[in-house]
């Protein structure tokens, strides 16, 4: 019955575990599916800018920008060790011309000594772009600049510190670099580069060096070169990269033992120049590279293979079933063993419980355990959702701050319109209060056209140099665009004609903007329109002035420069916030104009193709991304209305991660439950296995003879009546012990039942000794005195009785009757009784002498031994007082022996001829005692 219910309690235990184990997985494969769904979904939204990030020129950019970082400030000990770099990596063929902050440590390599003396001019060219204003370019500077970069390249139009673009250079193409190299906590505004007014920084303090390089195309364009550098162009961690031909890309999986991912490559390759698929724990992501020249037939592909981030929850779940695993082995041990009677170990009862708590404390623990796994997972994967949402909010901020920069703007030209509109001042004497405030919305120009078709322009912003003849021709436009609204919508006179010649030009704007656009910049007063035929959008923006009858008297034109407006917007959000980004911007131009911030971000070519090619193409990034050895988390799509795309992006802080409020409340849970646990385990040690222990103890004592130990009756229960017994039993063995001084250990044995209690005869040895002179003693001596010396003497004898395996059969006023029976594996009966006769007669000296010292008096005894059958019975009344007692003849001859040791003077021990006879092959000695007793004794000699 005990096996059958323990195999029982052994099948649910089993049954129990799987199931849990069961849930797990099943929960670990929901989260796991969780996990990886959203992983996908960032790898899917950076599947198409991988053609636009795996090209050549983008490595070639961030191998250049790699070395420039590890080299920092350029020094006369770091620029030698940069040009070396520069050389071993991209080999003979790079130009180059490089110097420190100050100009006077410098190194050309493929430029000839003129030239780099002309690019020294150059950069001290730049420096003054940055830190003073726009500056005239020396002509010798001017003609080798339109000799490598041709002539519409002018300095002006390096809006970054340092700007790289895929381009000519002179009759080659190639990647160019040229610029300063700046610190990544340099502060940057789009417009005007460093800004001198807000920020106290001093620019040469943030230059780390400057620098024109040419990598010719030829260099990255080849294929052994970009397959060993290919793994820098990974923004995920988890990744590999390789590019090869289709056939080659399936052998390298093959060898990576991924033939399933090497078969489905092919498939997808066949449907397909670019996508993605899973296989296994791995995403593969693959793209046409355009690297050399070769047929569609044998066209290469890159292949990124990213592994799906080992989840948290993983490796704890793992922990979990493994110790549930291990649980569940002990339990069954545990069972086992106390089926098998504890064959294999033996455990107390305070283990068994501990065991037993641990057992019911393990199904909500575990429980609860799981729970707060999945809810640091799920909380994880939250953070990270919740993250993304917040950098999208971010985004749609900044959004929203643009329409409401938008909202100013035209309530202060709406607010300038209604004052000149009131004619209380001339309208030149208006722009002149209001001009600060124009210029802030970027407001470039206005004209003012009355019904006679005079038009008159106002400036606001004055052109730059450079951009004179541009800004003619633009006004010149613009006064035609207002000729043909006043034409088209008959608010000119009859006299305000227009010429053939310009009448063409407007034929020919409307053929590019389309007459619908020139009639929406007539028609939707008030109303911001964008005018894309000039060089870069404007806003337009017109209004009407009325008499009291409501006609048209005048018409107003605004001109909003588009690209400043937003620049100054750009600036604002970034307020000059070094180090790594908040935000990273780029605009919608190309080539060396595309203007790149934050200063941080133009050393990163990697990202910044990232949004270049979200500004081209469109979509939208939402990804974890890992950029020198900093992993953040990245939101990235074109502003709205905005000619900019942006990326949000924040630092992914896995030392600061807080666990879920959940989670900590579970985890909580579970401490208090455990901690409840060993609670009542010490309640459960205190009422149960403390008295038990107790009482394992006192029988350990008890068996050692100590019958005053006492339980402690602490409760009514069945542990307090347990107790209870124990100290009667105690009780009762105490007194029974004390009877025992009183009764020989032969008589123990037979009310013990050990012998029979019938008359027996036995062969054994009998040993008399007394005190002399014990009843002079009693005269002379005080009671106190007597007593106190029987004591010591009794003592003594039975000590030496005891060593020798004899009984005290019973003490006989100052005499003591020894009986000694054989005994297995012990000497002859008689040999014992004469030792034990000799160390008594010597422990008695020994007494003497102590006695002696104290001042006491001291005693002679003598010892007579006899050996023969011995009877052995209980006597008495039937049903009243009866003693087992040893008689007979060798009895009374052990008594007789004891009378002669009177007439010796040795060792006062006499032998009968039996015994003295049985002595002898143990090499004791004696010799006849001359006397005219019956009974012969031999002295010991």
């Amino acid at each position: 019955m005990k096996r059958s219910n323990g195999l029982l309690i052994l099948a649910a235990v089993a049954l129990l575990t799987l199931l849990f184990l069961f849930i797990i997985q099943s929960q670990e494969q929901r989260l796991l599916r969780l996990n990886r769904g959203a992983y996908l979904a960032e790898v899917q939204s950076m599947l198409p800018a991988m053609p636009e990030m795996l090209v050549a020129e983008n490595l070639a950019g961030i191998q250049f920008f790699n070395i420039l970082n590890r080299t920092g400030k350029l020094t006369s000990q770091s620029l030698p060790l940069l040009t070396s770099a520069l050389k071993e990596e991209f080999g003979p063929t790079i130009r180059f011309s490089v110097a420190d902050p100050g100009i006077n440590i410098t190194d050309t390599f493929g430029f000839t000594s003129d030239e780099h003396v002309v690019w020294l001019d150059f950069f001290r060219l730049y420096e003054k772009l940055n830190t003073v204003s726009r500056t005239d370019s020396p002509e010798h500077v001017r003609q080798l600049l339109e000799k490598y970069f041709g002539s519409s390249f002018a300095p002006v139009y390096l809006t970054n510190y340092i700007t790289s673009y895929y381009g000519a250079f002179g009759n080659e193409y190639g990647l160019v670099i040229i610029g300063s190299h700046m610190s990544q906590h340099t502060p940057k505004q789009v417009i005007g580069r460093f800004p001198r007014s807000k920020f106290p920084e001093k620019f040469s303090d943030q230059l780390l060096g400057y620098y024109i390089v040419f990598i010719p195309g030829a260099v990255y364009s080849d294929l052994a070169w970009y397959q060993k550098r290919q793994h820098h162009l990974l923004l995920k961690e988890n990744s590999e990269i390789f590019t090869a031909e289709l056939a080659e890309l399936q052998v390298i999986l093959e060898r990576r033992q991924q033939k399933a991912a090497a078969t489905e490559l092919a498939l997808q390759v066949a449907a397909r120049r670019n996508g993605v698929f899973v296989n296994g724990d791995r995403i593969y992501s693959f793209c046409e590279n355009q690297l050399g020249e070769r047929d569609a037939k044998n066209g290469l592909f890159s292949l990124v293979v990213t592994e799906f981030p080992r989840i948290f929850s993983g490796k704890s779940h793992a922990l979990l079933k493994g110790f549930i695993i291990v649980m569940l082995l002990l339990l069954t041990f545990l069972c086992l063993n106390n089926l098998e009677g504890q064959r294999f170990m033996s455990f107390s009862i305070s283990r068994h419980f501990s065991w037993l708590a641990a057992a019911a404390c393990l199904l909500p623990v575990l429980a609860l355990l799981f729970q707060v796994l999945s809810q640091v997972h799920v909380r994880r994967l939250q953070a990270s959702s919740d993250i993304f949402k917040r950098l999208e909010n971010k985004i749609v901020a900044l959004e929203n701050n643009y329409q409401n920069r938008l909202g100013n703007m035209l309530l202060s030209l709406q607010v300038f319109q209604e004052r000149c509109e009131t004619g209380g001042k001339p309208v030149d004497e208006l722009l002149s209060e209001s001009l600060a405030e124009l210029r802030s919305h970027a407001v470039r120009e206005f004209y003012v056209c009355d019904r006679k078709g005079i038009i008159t322009p106002f400036k606001i912003n004055e052109p730059l140099p450079e951009n004179i003849d541009r800004s003619k021709e633009g006004s010149r436009l613009m006064q035609l665009l207002v000729q043909f609204i006043q034409h088209n919508i008959k608010f000119a006179t009859q006299d305000a004609a227009m010429s053939v010649a310009d009448g063409l030009i407007i034929e020919s704007a409307a053929d590019i903007m389309g007459r619908e656009g020139l009639y929406k910049i007539a028609l939707q007063q008030g109303q911001l329109l964008t005018f894309k035929a000039l060089h870069g959008a404007v806003w337009l923006i017109s209004f009407f002035q009325y008499d009291e009858n409501r006609q048209p008297t005048k018409f107003f034109m605004y001109i909003v420069s588009r690209a400043p407006f937003q620049e100054r917007m750009v600036d604002d959000w970034q307020a000059g916030k070094t180090g790594f980004p908040e935000y990273m911007l780029v605009n919608q131009n190309t080539s060396f104009r595309e203007k790149i911030t934050p200063t941080w971000l133009e050393t990163r070519p990697g990202l910044v193709r990232l949004l270049r090619h979200i500004n081209l193409a469109g979509g939208s990034l939402k990804a974890a991304l890992s950029v020198d050895n900093k992993n953040f988390l990245a939101v990235g799509r074109g502003l709205n209305d905005i000619d900019w795309a942006i990326a949000a992006v924040e630092l992914q802080d896995v030392d600061n991660y807080q666990l879920p409020q959940t989670a900590v409340w579970l985890l909580a849970t579970i401490i208090l439950l455990i901690v409840i646990v060993i609670i009542i385990s010490r309640y459960f040690s205190q009422i149960f296995i403390r008295p038990i222990r107790q009482l394992s103890s006192g029988v350990a004592a008890m068996a050692d003879g100590n019958y005053d130990l006492r339980m402690d009756v602490t409760s009514h229960d069945e542990i307090g009546q347990l107790c209870e017994n124990f100290n009667n039993m105690a009780a009762g063995l105490k007194e029974k012990e004390y009877l025992n001084r009183f009764l020989s250990d032969i008589a123990r044995d037979a009310i013990g039942g050990k012998v029979s209690q019938r008359a027996t005869r036995v062969d054994g040895t009998v040993l008399f000794s007394d005190i002399r002179d014990f009843t002079t003693m009693t005269e002379q001596k005080e009671p106190e005195e007597i007593v106190q010396m029987l004591n010591e003497f009794m003592t003594e004898a039975e000590t030496a009785v005891n060593k020798h395996s004899g009984t005290i059969e019973k003490f006989i006023g100052d005499a003591i009757m020894v009986v000694f029976l054989p005994v297995l594996g012990a000497p002859a009966p008689a040999i014992r009784a004469t030792s034990a006769a000799q160390e008594l007669l010597t422990t008695i000296k020994q007494m003497n002498k102590r006695r002696q010292q104290r001042g006491l008096f001291t005693i002679a005894v003598g010892a007579g031994v006899a050996t023969g059958p011995l009877l052995m019975g209980t006597i008495g009344n039937q049903q009243g007082r009866r003693d087992y007692s040893v008689t007979g003849k060798t009895v009374l001859r052990a008594a007789a022996m004891e009378k002669q040791t009177r007439k010796v003077s040795g060792k006062k021990i006499v032998l009968c001829p039996l015994t003295a006879e049985l002595v002898v092959s143990s090499g004791v000695k004696s010799r006849i005692i001359n006397s005219a007793d019956k009974e012969a004794g031999y002295e010991l000699l």
